[in-house]
């Protein structure tokens, strides 16, 4: 399917490039990027994303910049650019406040919260606030997937960098619970090892 999708992206962005339509061109940059990004091409989804990034500028398309930069910031984070990878999600996360994307700014949130956590644990009280307001803009608009990933992601952080156990299992379960509603087996799994981690304590 990799393989496959990859063409049909291809042949837009060539179509794209011979009739000289920017924004066509823009979004199979991203959707390229997003589908190497997945497999974890990141040196070959960053070049994608750098020529997007620019178009979408250009553009002045706000929704797609913010939808790029937040691509681009999470593969520069895989890649360890941890200082560069929140420059490009603050940014995302400015222009989806300014839209008014609730849904966006939740992600984007979450993703900040995941880079300060890789980048240091000595980061541990930014962290934390990323992941508190992720869930309280989730739990707002009924973003369950966002939700559970940020419970699970901020029973880790509690666990680990505050050995806060009984906060870790409550969050824990909750997640467990969401990714059992949609599910999610490699959240249910995941969620099992937190719970299990707590409980080995």
């Amino acid at each position: 399917l990799y393989e496959q999708a990859r063409k049909y992206f291809e042949e837009c962005l060539s179509i794209s490039r011979e009739i000289g339509e920017k924004k066509g061109i823009a979004i199979a940059l991203n959707q390229l990027g997003g589908t190497d990004s997945l497999f974890g091409k990141y040196k070959l989804a960053q070049v994608y994303y750098e020529e997007c990034l620019t178009l979408f500028r250009e553009l002045g398309d706000k929704d797609g910049l913010a939808a790029c930069l937040h691509n681009f910031g999470n593969i520069t984070g895989g890649l360890g650019n941890y200082e560069q990878a929140k420059k490009y999600m603050e940014e995302s996360l400015a222009i989806r406040i300014d839209l008014g994307d609730k849904r966006g700014t939740s992600s984007c949130l979450m993703s900040l919260g995941q880079i300060a956590y890789k980048h240091s644990e000595s980061n541990y009280e930014q962290t934390k606030k990323f992941y508190e307001e992720s869930i309280s803009l989730s739990r707002e608009i009924g973003l369950k997937r966002e939700l559970a990933i940020s419970l699970f992601n901020l029973g880790d952080c509690v666990e680990n960098c505050d050995n806060n156990f009984e906060h870790a299992m409550e969050y824990f379960e909750e997640a467990l619970a969401l990714f059992r509603e949609m599910g999610n087996k490699i959240g249910i799994a995941s969620s099992f090892y937190g719970i299990g981690n707590v409980l080995f304590r």
